[in-house]
């Protein structure tokens, strides 16, 4: 029985936590002036995606744990005294945003007001509400993503469970 329960929860542990190493799909928009009202859309982004241009201003990279802005066309300052203005990635593919941090390789002032960050389970918003940035700068946020498994893979580890449990109440009965 114990070789039984050892083996279901490996194979328990490696059903879970092998959807973590899928990347994290998000819809990209920037909205302004609040975060209800859209001003553009991206669409979908995804790890390895880079060269999303906003405005002429912005160059966007994606990867499995990062969110990099680089300021490519002059300078900017994003418009203050208004509720929100910024990108909102909301998460397309299964799981739960955990974190959302400044990451230390940004170059722009990190003591600015409007640089704001929330998110929810499923949403991130990066409020610049009178952000200055220079051309060369960039901004790079790192994000974490946990996996949520399937219903269906729930329903399989159930009837895992059940066999194992009947193959040793077979073994008990033939021994009995």
């Amino acid at each position: 029985m114990k070789k039984h329960l050892s083996v279901f929860f490996s194979l328990f542990g490696m059903i879970c936590f092998s959807a973590s190493a899928q990347a994290a799909t998000f819809n990209l928009q920037f909205r302004y002036p609040d975060q209800q009202t859209l001003f553009a859309d991206n669409g979908t982004v995804k790890d390895g995606d880079m060269n999303l241009v906003w405005n002429g201003y912005y160059v966007t990279s994606i990867t499995s744990s990062q969110f990099i802005f680089d300021q490519v066309g002059g300078s900017t300052t994003w418009p203050s005294g208004v509720a929100f203005c910024g990108p909102v990635f909301t998460l397309t593919s299964p799981g739960i945003i955990q974190s959302v941090t400044l990451d230390g390789s940004t170059t722009i002032n990190t003591n600015q007001s409007g640089l704001k960050i929330s998110y929810t389970n499923n949403k991130i918003y990066l409020n610049w509400e009178g952000v200055s940035v220079n051309h060369g700068q960039k901004i790079v946020y790192n994000y974490t993503v946990s996996s949520v498994p399937e219903p269906s893979t729930y329903g399989l580890i159930g009837l895992a469970a059940l066999g194992l449990a009947f193959a040793a109440r077979r073994r008990k009965l033939k021994t009995a």
